[in-house]
């Protein structure tokens, strides 16, 4: 069995590899969108038809991942689908008049359980070994495989409604894409991490995207903004309502 919490994140690290830890940790990769981005893709830019423009306000439709209510963008071009582990997702594409995709955006919830070692852990701690084992997936899938440059942009605790939530911001800039009109990526991944954490070891991942397949876009053009709100609207359904 997996030794308590006293092993060092720098040890854990050392000692195993991504495969060895998911299986050892029930982690899952920190960014569950690379096992079905090509088909959301194929299934967005083919089967959806939109007008150009990301101007629009959507509304806002609550879904449920376990205990936490995230509220996600409907209409104005957002298409929500459930995924399989109860992952929700919504996305949208943004085209030009001539109908040629120019942005994807995507809104990803899941739930991720982790083995009792973790139990004890503070949010603090729980949250910085998440953020490094997401910083190296992302260095071992991308980096290391030359499929891109990646920069960190930000990594901190923010405070949203009553929720502290641990961020990582990162770009890629693809150098060998997995589509050949990708030029960068903006991701932002939320941990929240609740109050029953120490019990039921669920904590929850918010992730969001900004896709680019034109020559010249910047990091500036992947402006995930328009899905900020829903940050402030989470409700964690395992505290009772007054």
């Amino acid at each position: 069995s997996l030794r308590g919490p006293e092993i060092g994140a720098r040890d854990l690290a050392a000692r195993e590899g991504p495969a060895e830890r998911t299986a050892r940790h029930r982690q899952a990769r920190p960014h569950p969108i690379r096992r079905f981005l090509p088909l959301t893709l194929a299934l967005t830019l083919f089967l959806t038809t939109l007008a150009p423009g990301f101007a629009a306000e959507p509304a806002w439709i609550e879904r449920r991942v376990g205990a936490l209510g995230v509220p996600l963008p409907a209409g104005a071009g957002w298409v929500q689908t459930q995924r399989d582990g109860g992952i929700w997702v919504a996305s949208r594409v943004r085209r030009t008049v001539a109908g040629d995709a120019q942005f994807l955006y995507l809104a990803l919830i899941e739930g991720q359980k982790v083995s009792a070692a973790f139990a004890d852990w503070s949010p603090d701690r729980l949250a910085a070994q998440y953020l490094d084992w997401a910083v190296e997936d992302l260095t071992e899938d991308g980096v290391e495989t030359g499929a891109y440059a990646l920069t960190i942009r930000d990594r901190s605790a923010e405070t949203h409604g009553t929720h502290t939530l641990y961020v990582l911001r990162v770009l890629k800039d693809y150098v060998d894409p997995w589509h050949p009109d990708l030029r960068l990526e903006a991701q932002e991944l939320y941990l929240v991490i609740p109050p029953d954490f120490a019990t039921n070891r669920t904590f929850y991942k918010i992730l969001f995207t900004a896709d680019c397949f034109f020559d010249g876009c910047i990091a500036s053009d992947l402006d995930l903004s328009a899905l900020h709100p829903l940050l402030d609207r989470l409700r964690d359904y395992s505290v009772p309502s007054m």
